[in-house]
């Protein structure tokens, strides 16, 4: 299934990278002004994320709710990349902001 989305020009919006994160899930709540992006490791081991996010204006910020700090992000090609070394059961949220 996958391979036919492919060819039939699908691409993901969320790709996710980086060492022990078989067990991460990604979700997103979209509007057009900002998303929350959801990031739940279910392992009980740490996790260094890389999170690639298709978003379809520019971002003006980044924001972790959780921690209440900005988060540091690149932009590039209408992608936002964002990283985090999770701990264990941990969940980040963050909110993404337009640009504006």
């Amino acid at each position: 299934l996958l391979s036919l989305a492919r060819a039939a020009g699908v691409k993901a919006e969320v790709k996710v990278s980086g060492t022990e994160t078989s067990k991460l899930e990604v979700r997103r709540l979209v509007n057009p002004q900002e998303q929350l992006i959801f990031v739940f490791n279910h392992a009980d081991q740490p996790a260094h994320a890389s999170i690639s996010i298709n978003v379809p204006w520019s971002v003006r910020a980044a924001q972790d709710l959780v921690a209440e700090r900005a988060v540091p992000l690149s932009n590039h090609e209408g992608n936002v990349a964002l990283e985090k070394q999770l701990e264990g059961g941990e969940i980040w949220v963050i909110k993404l902001s337009r640009a504006g």
